[in-house]
């Protein structure tokens, strides 16, 4: 029951004003709002977004895997994935390495303890395998330089505050992919055969 309001009644009998208490009706926000203008709560926004989410990386998960064996798709994934290391490593603060395998690449970072641990909460920097047919080619970063990947000590980028200069050269049925870093952490990627440029 709302609160209760003083009127002025006509009694009918006598002629005069008596006052009365009559109960009034108290509008609320809720009862003025139609069902029409209420909007969404913060639960059923985070729960829409997770759905998202979830679908959006299930549909990234089908596409890598259809394109598994495209070793245009393969370097491009490099490239995105050299950019976003140097990208992390900046912004974090944090030390972040790649590390050349003959059948393919992984990242590595460094933790609190100085020990090299390999990245597994990051799907981009996951580990990953390079398509058949596919191999590297030369390997240079500052200094060094090498035709034989696997002839190395040490087949590594290190990733910083400040992005390294690099050069990888990767080849593919008389392609050859050449990916370069500049300070910045940008990766060009030039892709050349023997009648001259693809891409």
């Amino acid at each position: 029951m709302g609160p209760l309001i003083c009127a002025r009644i006509i009694d009918a009998r006598n002629g005069y004003f008596m006052p009365r208490t009559l109960p009034a009706v108290v509008m609320t926000n809720s009862a003025l709002t139609s069902p029409m203008q209420r909007g969404f709560t913060l639960i059923e926004l985070l729960v829409v977004l997770l759905v998202l989410g979830i679908a959006a990386g299930g549909v990234s998960l089908a596409v890598e895997s259809s394109r598994t064996h495209d070793p245009q798709r393969a370097v491009e994934q490099l490239r995105l994935s050299l950019e976003a290391a140097a990208a992390q490593a900046r912004i974090r603060g944090r030390r972040i390495a790649v590390e050349l395998v003959p059948d393919g690449y992984r990242f590595v970072e460094l933790d609190r303890n100085g020990e090299w641990r390999r990245v597994t909460d990051d799907p981009v920097l996951r580990d990953r395998i390079l398509p058949d047919g596919v191999r590297w080619m030369s390997f240079g970063a500052g200094t060094q330089s090498t035709r034989d990947t696997d002839k190395l000590p040490q087949r590594r980028i290190e990733f910083s505050t400040r992005g390294p200069r690099f050069r990888l050269q990767l080849s593919h049925a008389g392609a050859v992919h050449t990916l370069e870093s500049d300070r910045s952490g940008l990766v060009k990627l030039d892709t050349k055969a023997a009648t001259g440029a693809i891409r």
